[in-house]
């Protein structure tokens, strides 16, 4: 997980153990946060519910548009091809649902897989860190974390964790 900068007069050297409990109060310290602001996030249930609206506008549009035809104010051939073309955008909107429904719960997973995981035990962050099975610890920060980035003042190493965007 621990990746240095390029430039190596940018490296900061810094024992590994002392790394990993920096970086373990850190998360301790934000975490919850971070979970919490991410679960209520609604933007992805969001996608799901504007799908869902423009699949039945387009029902809708669909439904004036035969009862249109039925009272003869279009032929059998324009009929037929704004039909076709109403019906292939409700299968785009039906795509377009299903794939922000498959997400919202792939996201809902994910973070039930990180409580589960983290969640409710912050404090103990910095032991799990250097307890757990380094694989299994690599793959939940790997999934949370875009980078760590660590500087030197003075004495002391100051941690700063980005968290991935959505």
């Amino acid at each position: 997980m621990w990746r240095c900068s390029a430039n190596p007069t940018e490296h900061t050297a810094i024992p590994n153990i002392e790394l990993i409990q920096k970086v373990g109060n850190v998360l301790a310290a934000t975490l919850q946060t971070h979970l919490t602001r991410r679960q209520n996030d609604t933007l992805t249930l969001d996608r799901v519910h504007i799908a869902q609206d423009e699949i039945a506008e387009l029902k809708r549009q669909r439904q004036r548009l035969e009862d249109a035809y039925l009272r003869g104010l279009f032929s059998v051939e324009t009929f037929e091809r704004r039909v076709l073309a109403i019906d292939e955008q409700i299968s785009t909107a039906n795509q377009k649902s299903a794939t922000a429904e498959i997400k919202a719960a792939n996201r809902e997973a994910w973070l039930k897989s990180i409580h589960a995981s983290l969640g409710q035990n912050a404090h103990v962050i910095p032991k799990w860190l250097t307890t757990r099975d380094p694989v299994e610890v690599n793959h939940i920060l790997r999934l949370l974390i875009d980078s760590i980035i660590v500087t030197r003042r003075d004495e002391d190493h100051i941690v700063e964790i980005r968290y991935k965007p959505d």
